[in-house]
């Protein structure tokens, strides 16, 4: 009979264990893992709004910067016309003047 006692008492202690590790360990520890996982979701979640709007401002940098390539190169293109005007102008009136029969102003 003895027997019988001992294995109903360590049934009875095995299932008091099992109650006490649940309620004190497993629970806590499934709601703090829960907690975790919805942290970390949360971060990853901003974290990929965040590449999002990185995404999207690069790409108005980058149309910015193109957008004022095309500016500074449509003004060299300006000034360049304007040099090659006033480098035709320059050459025309020495080519008037230069018949004038002058060493250049140098005097006697």
């Amino acid at each position: 009979m003895s027997l019988d006692y001992s294995v109903f008492i360590i049934i009875i202690l095995v299932l008091l264990l099992m109650f006490i590790l649940d309620h004190y360990l497993f629970s806590p520890l499934v709601d703090i893992l829960r907690k975790r996982r919805e942290i970390v979701t949360e971060a990853r979640k901003k974290r990929d709004e965040t590449f999002a709007r990185v995404e999207e401002l690069l790409r108005c940098y980058r149309e910015e910067i193109e957008r004022a390539e095309e500016e500074g190169k449509a003004v060299r293109e300006a000034f360049r016309k304007e040099g090659e005007r006033m480098k035709r102008e320059i050459i025309e009136r020495a080519r008037e003047g230069g018949g004038d029969g002058g060493s250049g102003g140098e005097g006697a």
